[in-house]
């Protein structure tokens, strides 16, 4: 009886740090923000989706999503967390590479 009560606690154990375990996972990011649409602008700079940062008043555009991220581009506004790169600079627009992201 001794030795199914250790075996118990030992598995209950095991399974409350594997649970633990799968909360850490959870991914951190760097920024919030929204996907406002298409830039249909016609100058050198313009193309691509407009992407504001939260409490930022810089221009975002990014041209492509990570593979697998589950989100559209298209004209519906997506509120989204997301780590980024800058991937160039064009006048005052950044255009950026997104690393992860996901909807917020």
């Amino acid at each position: 009886m001794r030795n199914v009560l250790i075996i118990f606690t030992i598995l209950a154990t095991a399974m409350m740090v594997g649970c633990a375990k799968e909360e850490n996972k959870t991914a951190t990011f760097e920024s919030t923000g929204m996907i406002m649409g298409s830039d249909k602008g016609a100058c050198p700079c313009c193309g691509g989706w407009i992407l504001e940062i939260d409490n930022d008043s810089n221009l975002y555009r990014i041209e492509e999503l990570p593979d697998g991220s589950g989100i559209e581009l298209n004209e519906v506004s997506h509120s989204v967390q997301f780590n980024w790169s800058i991937n160039r600079v064009c006048g005052s627009i950044i255009y950026l590479d997104i690393e992860e992201i996901e909807l917020y």
